[in-house]
């Protein structure tokens, strides 16, 4: 067995203090999240913002009292509001983005003295950058908004239900930021883009193309979500001179279930798009699952159908809108939801996909203990919102998710009719109307 030097175990050691408890997340000293209005946060995950962007260079972001404060927080043990949604994931014993850092960033090379202690202020390196560019894109997913879809923004129906309509891209304040930051720290390792659908983005492409003509492609790991829809050769030779290309590919369901709810997209499309996706050197795929009310039994077939490709499964929870939650299911449908899962998880192979249908399980039962009277009006919303899609888009949620309606059945009766919104065809523009 090979030894290591005393140098390698005590830098090991300082590693170890960074990331060992609960509450403390690396990318705290290592990252950045810029939204498209100019937010900044520590992930893509925190909910909320930490400070706004300024004229500084993502190493004095980092470095600034905001955020110094809550590596502070982190030390001494404190939850932090924002970062509850990984809170939340770990506690049902799933995977987060606080872990996923963790592990990315432990292993480097630090160049301080071992024995330094870590603090709020001491060894702040930015190395993690993820930036949103723009709402371009080509699906009206059902739990998503006008501010991250083109298409929504630009549906009366859909964006109705957000108030008012986004058709303004407000990233163009920033692009120029962005292309800054980028190009002054050049200890970025990992560039995480977000925003519409990513692959079809030309800012996004202008972005990938510089780090190619710089030669900086080779040495960067490049995350990002995808669709898996309208990707054409040209985007697949781009995302080949990357040093790792990890794509989180957004499933929410198999086959006609997925297209109900990532509407339009086609099945036989994103199945081919996945199987070039493999193709590509040093590409890590894995399943984006947006676990939402509409979703709970497409668990399992999603799962599935990434295990017999060999890539894994990981979740996420829709909390806004809140009408989609799975919480505001019934008790009995979340419960069969739950014991479906638990019967199908050892049919797979790859623990990491087993360990997330687990955490799921857990997380089901947990929301079916909760009071349900406080969700009859989302439930209400839930329907109306589901029923004014449907006739818009010329879609049926019996047709496309029966085993979720057959379920419903036992304690909400037959799937009602109900709307919110009268279609453009029977009047100019979207009207409420009680029904």
């Amino acid at each position: 067995m090979l030894r290591r030097s005393k140098k390698q175990s005590r830098s090991r050691l300082r590693i170890q203090r960074l990331t060992d408890a609960s509450k403390i997340c690396a990318r705290l000293w290592r990252g950045l999240s810029i939204s498209r209005e100019g937010g900044v946060s520590p992930c893509c995950t925190y909910v909320g913002k930490v400070t706004t962007l300024t004229n500084d260079d993502g190493q004095d972001l980092l470095s600034s009292a905001p955020f110094t404060e809550l590596r502070e927080k982190s030390l001494q043990g404190k939850s932090i509001a924002g970062c509850r949604k990984c809170y939340q994931k770990e506690t049902a014993g799933g995977r987060s983005m606080r872990m996923i850092y963790n592990d990315a960033f432990a292993l480097e090379t630090h160049t301080q003295p071992a024995d330094t202690l870590i603090d709020a202020s001491s060894d702040v390196r930015l190395r993690s950058l993820t930036i949103t560019v723009g709402n371009l894109c080509n699906l009206q997913c059902r739990m998503c908004n006008p501010f991250s879809s083109s298409r929504i923004a630009a549906d009366p129906i859909h964006s109705g239900w957000f108030g008012h309509r986004s058709d303004r891209d407000e990233s163009k304040d920033i692009e120029s930021a962005y292309a800054e930051i980028i190009e002054s720290c050049s200890s970025i390792t990992h560039l995480q883009i977000s925003g519409g659908e990513p692959l079809i983005i030309p800012k996004i492409h202008k972005i990938l193309q510089s780090l190619i003509d710089s030669g900086r492609a080779q040495n960067v790991v490049l995350m990002m979500p995808t669709n898996c829809t309208g990707v054409g050769d040209p985007v697949l030779a781009r995302l080949s001179k990357f040093k790792e290309v990890h794509l989180r590919m957004s499933l929410d369901g198999h086959g006609p279930a997925n297209e109900y709810i990532r509407y339009p997209s086609k099945w036989s499309e994103i199945v081919d798009t996945i199987i070039r996706f493999k193709g590509l050197p040093h590409a890590k795929l894995s399943i984006g699952f947006t676990l939402s009310a509409l979703n709970v039994f497409e668990v399992v077939r999603t799962a599935q159908f990434g295990d017999a490709m060999g890539i894994p499964f990981t979740f996420g929870v829709v909390h806004t809108p809140s009408r989609l939650s799975p919480n505001i299911l019934p008790q009995a449908t979340l419960e069969q939801a739950a014991v479906e899962i638990d019967d199908a998880v050892d049919s797979l192979t790859l623990n990491p996909s087993k360990r997330e249908l687990r955490a799921i399980s857990r997380l089901l039962r947990s929301f079916a203990r909760q009071d349900r009277e406080e969700n009859e009006e989302l439930w209400t919303k839930f329907v109306q919102f589901t029923n004014d899609l449907d006739r818009s888009r010329g879609q049926s949620i019996e047709a496309s998710l029966p085993d979720l309606v057959t379920s419903l059945r036992v304690e909400k009766g037959p799937w009602q009719r109900n709307i919110f919104h009268i279609l453009p065809k029977d009047r100019a523009t979207p009207v409420s109307k009680a029904s």
